[in-house]
């Protein structure tokens, strides 16, 4: 999990070099999962699906 934590920050660092993550322990990957993410997203480098399966569950119901 350390690995993985420091290769995201690598990438956020990448295109925001001043980012400080706000969380520490478990909710750190969390976060920086989400926020790495969001900036593809942005920049169309992956299709907007955050959001599907609470949609999907919304529908059902």
């Amino acid at each position: 999990m350390i690995d993985e934590v420091e290769v995201l920050l690598a990438e956020i660092r990448k295109y925001d070099p001043e980012f400080s993550p706000k969380s520490k322990g478990k909710y750190l990957l969390t976060e920086l999962q989400s926020r790495h993410l969001d900036h593809e997203i942005k920049y169309k480098k992956r299709p907007k699906y955050k959001h599907r399966f609470a949609n999907s569950i919304v529908n059902r119901w």
